[in-house]
């Protein structure tokens, strides 16, 4: 299986609309248009990754921040 991790195809949402992430598992970069990639990580729950992330206070810290990602069909 090949797995496409080019961030310009991946769904994308603003950090202050990470409530809205989907509760599956998947893959996903925080960035801006600065600098697309700043963070990568690997989740069983996109949306409860960023509800209690441990580096929440970092990312509210970068202009414009985006979180981009590709939920899994399976389960992790």
């Amino acid at each position: 299986m090949q797995l496409n991790l080019n961030y310009n195809e991946m769904s994308v949402l603003s950090y202050n609309q990470r409530k809205e992430l989907p509760p599956k598992s998947g893959i996903y970069y925080v960035g801006n248009s600065v600098c697309p990639v700043m963070y990568v990580g690997l989740t069983r729950s996109l949306r409860n990754r960023y509800i209690n992330h441990h580096r929440q206070v970092q990312f509210e810290g970068i202009e414009s921040a985006v979180i981009r990602y590709r939920s899994s069909r399976k389960k992790c």
